[in-house]
């Protein structure tokens, strides 16, 4: 459903009256900027007055911003040795990751009870900029892996943004802030890890304050595993043909990663510029997995994707009262996809080991994307207890001729098609066209400090698509402080995700029976939160986040019904899906850091409307839970555990190839060991990722495995950090 301000609900255009009235300001507190050495010895008093930016554009602290907010900083990604950002998001309540078995390379979010195949209902920032491609949307394909070496902070917004940063910040928004020049007290940081499955982790930093005006940091990094014997639970497959049932037992899947990043970040005076490269290499033999005979590199999907990404901010004061900010950001995207053929004859009933049937490729997707974003803003305090934030935003993305060449042929006359790879030739090619969309949008947000202990933050924005059209969203969030210990936050927002243009454009020579759709519209959220923040001492932070959202105009595959072609599908809005949950969170950081302590607790009912009927939402962990406790003993050694326990899934129902398929509960616990004081300014670590060993345990063809089940398997390695 297209939003205008006319077609707006009674209440929502009250709220958005309300807006037009009221102004930005975070609520009276005494914040200050810390470094990133800072933040290695942060009580949680001092945690809590971190200044962050994500919620509102305008820096407040965590217990103030306008959102329910997680912070993870450089001491939590130290402690808990994380390789990727998807170590790290998996410990957020609420949040899940998983891998995207369609394709079967790119990682996924669940997120309180939602999530897409490509991720792209998250929006993800770098230093406030946005990183998600033109053609799905997304960006976690690109990102997931990233390296952390030159991070100082993660903010993550668990709910709706798009108030303030428009299409994708739809479940949640995840800001990664790196490192600046000013951030290191020892200019240069090396680290090296070692490990089974071929593991190798190298990542180096420089950064310096250079003058009071100009700072500089760079940095760098390379990755490397290949882990062959990745064992997996037995499962059931159906025939299709004859509709009986077979179990696949002992199957065996392998994995390898290649990554490379290189980075830096300038700024001088004002401005503040930043540019990256990260590319990767990726092959495995995810879906039904394989004969254990056939794991080597030659019989494994293959992707490749590479992101370039630049960009420039600069933020001047014009008075005291009146600041201006303007960016401007672009960023390349590109990637490729090839499937072979082996893991089907699986599925079909069939174990087939000859090596021609198996190397060729029977899918190949490549394509690239641009998008370039410029905004510009004012920030305005007319008043001691307001801020105005008014501002525009231009983004292009821009889609090069993607090629689909997919080919299976039936060359033995037994009823299945097979792949040769001596005579492979595709059956057909599929172009999208090269195409791009403008989008012109306008926000305003402001905070009224209405007494000392209460806030009032509302904020709207227009976003206005040259491919399908206006969107409206607005959002209010209260933040009421009856006491020094309690804080309690009310928040209402409605959040959008645009139609990908692969949903949207046409195909050129079509042969894989998919019909885009250009009358597409968003699928639209509104969501309701409220969140209790008490701190019994000054150690301890207890929270208690509620949420229910509902979501209209679901963007969905369906079938076209042609008699002719009972395999073509198109794209559509159509269902709506339901959603509310508890997020329950433990923080405890003594000041002096000898033992700390987090813990969080989520449960998600989700529901879904399709054709009238209402079921339970898919594939959804209905229980959550995550935990890490540190431990500092004699000054010398630091002992880290970590863990993720899924539990209550809801059942993915039954196709014709497969029956209903539940994961079953499953616990990855990861433990640390950090040596330091033996010899001057060095590290020395011990990793143990996913300690019990727990296996994958999941049929091909299903939308979402849970990463955890443990994507490269139990790992360790051995780490040496030095610091000059």
């Amino acid at each position: 459903m297209r939003v205008s301000i006319l077609m707006l609900k009674p209440k929502e255009l009250a709220l958005l009256l309300v807006s037009a009235f009221l102004i930005p300001m975070p609520l009276r507190a005494d914040t200050k900027v810390m470094g990133v050495e800072d933040l290695v010895l942060l009580s949680l008093e001092e945690l809590l007055n971190v200044q962050i930016s994500t919620p509102s554009k305008s820096n407040s602290n965590f217990q103030n911003a306008p959102g329910v907010v997680s912070l993870i900083t450089r001491r939590d990604i130290d402690n808990m040795g994380a390789r990727s950002l998807a170590d790290v998001l998996n410990n957020v309540p609420g949040f899940t990751v998983g891998r995207s078995m369609w394709l079967g390379h790119h990682l996924t979010l669940h997120t309180r009870g939602t999530f897409t195949l490509s991720a792209d209902n998250i929006l993800f920032l770098l230093n406030g900029q946005r990183l998600n491609d033109a053609l799905t949307g997304s960006a976690f394909t690109f990102i997931s892996d990233y390296p952390l070496d030159n991070v100082k902070q993660i903010e993550v917004i668990r709910g709706p943004g798009s108030a303030l940063y428009g299409a994708n910040a739809f479940m949640g928004v995840i800001n990664i802030i790196t490192m600046t020049g000013k951030d290191y007290k020892k200019s240069t940081r090396i680290s090296a890890r070692k490990g089974d499955n071929n593991a190798t982790y190298v990542q180096a930093e420089y950064g310096k304050k250079i003058s009071d005006d100009l700072n500089i940091a760079l940095h760098g990094s390379f990755s490397d595993f290949d882990n062959t014997n990745l064992s997996q639970k037995p499962y059931s497959i159906i025939n299709r043909q004859t509709g009986t049932s077979r179990t696949i037992n002992n199957p065996v899947n392998a994995e390898a990663s290649r990554s490379y990043n290189l980075g830096g970040r300038i700024q001088y005076q004002g401005f503040d510029f930043d540019m990256g490269y990260q590319a990767s290499q990726y092959w495995n033999t995810w879906s039904s997995g394989s004969v254990p005979s056939m794991t080597s590199k030659d019989f494994r999907n293959q992707f490749n994707a590479s992101l370039f990404h630049t960009g420039l901010k600069y933020n001047k004061s014009l008075s005291d009262s009146l600041s201006v900010k303007a960016s401007g950001s672009y960023v390349s995207h590109w990637s490729e996809t090839k499937l072979k053929y082996w893991t089907w004859p699986i599925v079909f009933g069939e174990v087939l080991e000859s090596e021609h049937l198996a190397k060729g490729d029977f899918a190949y997707l490549e394509y690239k994307t641009d998008t370039l974003n410029l905004e510009t803003s004012l920030e305005w305090k007319p008043l001691a207890d307001h801020v105005i934030i008014a501002g525009l935003s231009f983004e292009k993305d821009s889609l090069d001729e993607s090629v689909d060449k997919t080919g299976m042929h039936d060359t033995d006359g037994d009823g299945f098609q097979d792949t040769i790879l001596d005579n492979y030739v595709p059956a057909g090619k599929n172009v999208i066209p090269a195409s791009s969309r403008k989008v012109y949008a306008i926000f305003g947000q402001h905070t009224w400090d209405i007494s000392d202990r209460v806030r009032m933050t509302t904020g709207i924005r227009m976003d206005d698509y040259s491919d399908f059209g206006k969107t409206t969203n607005p959002r209010i969030a209260l933040i009421f402080k009856p006491s020094e210990k309690l804080s309690i936050k009310a928040l209402v927002g409605r959040a959008f995700r645009a139609p990908a243009m692969t949903d949207l454009h046409a195909i050129r020579d079509s042969t894989v029976d998919f019909l885009p759709n250009p009358e597409l519209d968003p699928e639209t959220v509104l969501t309701y939160e409220l969140q209790f923040q008490y701190k019994p001492t000054k150690s301890l932070l207890l929270s208690s986040s509620f949420f229910k959202f509902n979501i209209d105009d679901i963007i969905r595959r369906v079938s076209t019904q042609n008699p002719d072609k009972p395999g073509q599908f198109t794209v559509t809005n159509s269902g709506e899906r339901t959603s509310e949950g508890v997020e329950l969170e433990l923080n405890y950081r003594p000041t002096n850091e000898s033992f700390s302590l987090f813990a969080n607790y989520s449960y998600v009912d989700a529901t879904e409307v399709l054709a009238g009927i209402r079921t339970q939402t898919e594939g959804i962990a209905r229980q959550s839970f995550n935990f890490g406790v540190n431990v500092d003993l004699f000054n010398k050694l630091t002992v880290n555990v970590n863990g993720n326990v899924r539990t209550d899934w809801t059942a993915q129902t039954s196709t014709p190839m497969f029956g209903a398929f539940k994961p079953p509960t499953y616990t990855i616990l990861n433990t640390r060991l950090a040596l330091r004081n033996v010899v001057p300014d060095v590290v020395f670590t011990f990793d143990v990722f996913n300690l019990l060993d727990s296996k994958q345990y999941f049929p091909i063809l299903q939308s979402f495995a849970p990463t955890g089940l443990a994507f490269n398997g139990r790992q360790f390695l051995l780490g040496v950090k030095y610091e000059y």
